[in-house]
């Protein structure tokens, strides 16, 4: 936790693991969330899946850029991720559950099919 205040601390804190920390870690959590103005959020009792999106874009851009680079620092590694998620993820990965289009294309279709239903 002595290294939180080194780098860019987050500005939400998402759990799936509401009321599951022991009582000295919980109030170690709690601390921090209200020392750095955290937002709490935590997934839905019993709905594992909430959070599930989130774990295979991690998992997927853990596979595709962090593995794959020695960052000479912490900004590097921000600028990397950057660029990963504007000018790959975003515009040039395509996806199945997007019928094979990257999300920006996948977007662009469905808000001109929205504007010729509405």
């Amino acid at each position: 936790m002595r290294a939180i205040p080194r780098f860019l601390a987050p500005s939400i804190l998402k759990s799936s693991q509401r009321g599951k920390f022991a009582p000295e870690p919980a109030k170690a959590v709690t601390k921090l969330v209200n020392q750095y103005h955290w937002q709490r959020s935590f997934s839905a009792l019993g709905k594992p899946g909430d959070n599930a999106w989130s774990e295979s874009f991690v998992a997927i851009m853990k596979k595709e850029l962090i593995y794959q680079i020695q960052f000479k620092d912490i900004n590097d590694l921000r600028a990397q991720v950057f660029a990963y998620i504007e000018t790959f993820y975003n515009r040039v990965r395509v996806q199945a559950r997007l019928d094979y289009l990257a999300p920006v294309a996948w977007l662009s279709l469905y808000d001109q099919a929205s504007q010729k239903v509405a």
